[in-house]
């Protein structure tokens, strides 16, 4: 089952998505959240994914439908500081395709 941290009626104003999330949905997702709010501006945008967050900030700031958020802040790996420029592959197979983290971990360990 699923289990959330966070249920709509917790704080005013805050939108919880349950489900699946990629670069290529992120937009609607977001889009639906802004729309459920009236809302015409974003003045925070926080992105903590724990997987290739880039792609998700790149989508939704190409995404012209969308209010540009006044703040974003997008985690990133502090393994590789700038000026290194690392950009992680975006990858659903962590996603749908093990039944418990103890076999992702069996495939990628192996890998």
């Amino acid at each position: 089952g699923k289990v959330g941290l966070l249920s709509p009626s917790q704080w005013a104003g805050v939108q919880v998505h349950e489900g699946y999330i990629s670069p290529t949905n992120v937009s609607e997702i977001i889009g639906r959240a802004v729309e459920a709010q009236g809302a015409t501006s974003i003045s925070l945008l926080k992105i903590d994914l724990d997987h290739a967050d880039c792609h998700f900030a790149r989508a939704l700031l190409a995404d012209r439908s969308l209010p540009r958020p006044k703040l974003m802040s997008v985690e990133y790996n502090r393994a590789f500081p700038p000026p290194i420029v690392y950009k992680e592959r975006f990858s659903d197979a962590t996603v749908d395709d093990f039944s418990s983290v103890e076999d992702s971990w069996s495939v990628f360990g192996q890998r």
